[in-house]
């Protein structure tokens, strides 16, 4: 997901930041979705998820 908002929420950059495939990066993101619960369609719960990530990293 880091990577992901890193990469301005763009698959494809993402996938080529993390040297992966585009589809494994897009199945990795719905997993982590419903997962979590939420979606990456919806703006609030996006900046949701985006806050929740860089907390994490500041309290790592």
């Amino acid at each position: 997901m880091e990577a992901y908002f890193a990469c301005t929420g763009s698959a494809a950059d993402t996938a080529r930041h993390l040297n992966l495939h585009r589809n494994t990066v897009t199945q990795r993101l719905a997993r982590a979705c419903t997962i979590l619960g939420v979606s990456l369609d919806t703006a609030d719960e996006r900046l949701a998820i985006e806050l929740a990530c860089r907390a994490h990293r500041l309290n790592t």
